[in-house]
C-alpha cells in the first residue's frame, strides 16, 4: 500500500497542506508542533474514519478557520495496483471512496470496501500500520501473551487456521474419491 497524495485543509494546524509522495520510506521532519503527528493522524483517518483526539472529530479542525470554511483530509493511495481516494471531511459533516468510476458516501459501504480491498480490517489500520510514537513502546512493553495475540491477529492467523481446515477436509474428499482409481503406471 502506498499514500500517494495527502491534502489537509483547515485540519489542525494546517490551513492548506499538500503532500505528495514518491515511492518507498518518507520521513516527516520539523519542529515540536509543527503538525508532524497530525499528518499520519490524517493519512491514518483517511482509511479508518478515526480521528484518534479526544472528543469529537469536529475538534480537529483548526481553531482559526472561519466557521464556514470547509475543513477535510483528502488521501490518494494505491494497492496492488488499485488506485483509490479517500476524503473524509470534518465540516461538513461527509465522507467518500473513490474507486475507480464508483462512489460510496456511506460509512459503513466504506468500511466494508476498503477492508475487501486492503484484505485487512480497521482493527489492523488502526492498531499496526499507522503507530503513534508513544504507543509503539506500549506495545514493546508489553506482556509476551499481549505481543503473541496482537502478532497473530497482525498476520491474520485466524484466516490461515481457516484455509488450513477447508484443505484439510478438501484433501479428505479428494483422497475418497482416488480410492475408487487403480493406477497402473510403471
Amino acid at each position: 500500500m502506498q499514500l500517494k497524495q495527502l491534502q489537509l485543509r483547515n485540519f489542525c494546524q494546517h490551513p492548506d497542506l499538500l503532500l505528495d509522495f514518491a515511492p518507498g520510506l518518507t520521513g516527516i521532519v520539523g519542529a515540536n508542533g509543527s503538525g508532524k503527528s497530525n499528518c499520519v493522524t490524517a493519512a491514518r483517518a483517511s482509511l479508518t474514519g478515526d480521528f484518534a483526539s479526544p472528543g469529537l472529530k469536529e475538534a480537529n479542525i483548526r481553531r482559526d478557520a472561519p466557521d464556514d470554511a470547509p475543513a477535510f483530509v483528502h488521501a490518494s493511495w494505491e494497492h496492488e495496483g488499485l488506485s483509490f481516494e479517500v476524503m473524509r471531511s470534518l465540516r461538513p459533516s461527509s465522507q467518500k471512496l473513490i474507486i475507480g468510476d464508483r462512489k460510496l458516501t456511506r460509512v459503513s459501504e466504506i468500511a466494508d470496501e476498503l477492508e475487501r480491498v486492503l484484505g485487512v480490517d480497521k482493527y489492523i489500520v488502526e492498531n499496526y500500520l499507522f503507530i503513534a510514537q508513544w504507543q509503539l513502546f506500549d506495545f514493546l512493553s508489553s506482556d509476551q501473551a499481549t505481543r503473541m495475540r496482537g502478532f497473530a491477529r497482525l498476520c491474520q492467523v485466524d484466516k490461515a487456521e481457516k484455509i488450513w481446515s477447508l484443505l484439510g477436509t478438501q484433501i479428505g474428499v479428494d483422497r475418497e474419491l482416488a480410492y475408487g482409481v487403480e493406477d497402473t503406471r510403471d
